[in-house]
């Protein structure tokens, strides 16, 4: 499969969100949002992400097309509230990681993390990407990604642990995957 970098005016439109592709511009909104304690305790890779780093994310993923990630915006009032996207590619299914974050004070529970994940799953990675399968690792007491994913389709495969970086310790971890 042979991806490429989205163009800045990409826009994937539902009833009350759109996704845009991120920017270099978004850096210090991602980092506010990916390095607080909110996000970073649902995520195995726990360490603090640095400007530098994340601008090598962007210029050595995004930018080549290995990674998709868009900005989830409220319609209503043009304001970002998280962060959704597609990561390490495997051949062998034509699949894709996905993912998502959120602002802690981003209007939850009432299915903005939802629509924002399906426009990214179903209509960019399967109409736009053309792929076969998405699948997802979950810690398994994150109860609102678990329903989010669940909502969008995906269904339990296993049961990991998953140890977590930087301190080693472990972490029950749920495989959920959705066929596209």
């Amino acid at each position: 499969m042979d991806f490429k970098p989205l163009d800045e005016d990409y826009r994937l439109e539902g009833d009350r969100v759109y996704l845009r592709p991120i920017t270099g511009e978004d850096t210090q909104m991602v980092l506010s949002w990916r390095n607080s304690e909110f996000v970073m305790s649902h995520f195995f890779y726990r360490k603090q992400i640095s400007v530098s780093e994340h601008e090598k994310w962007l210029a050595e993923k995004v930018a080549q097309g290995l990674v998709y990630q868009f900005i989830l915006c409220m319609k209503d009032g043009d304001i970002p509230v998280g962060s959704v996207y597609l990561q390490h590619y495997d051949m062998t299914d034509n699949s894709m990681e996905a993912g998502l974050f959120m602002d802690e004070k981003s209007p939850g529970g009432r299915g903005v993390a939802t629509e924002g994940y399906e426009l990214m799953t179903d209509d960019f990675a399967k109409n736009v990407l053309g792929l076969s399968k998405l699948f997802a690792r979950i810690i398994a007491d994150n109860r609102g990604s678990i329903r989010v994913h669940e909502k969008c389709g995906f269904k339990q495969k296993e049961v990991t642990e998953e140890k977590v970086f930087p301190t080693g310790e472990t972490e029950v971890a749920l495989l959920m995957e959705k066929i596209l």
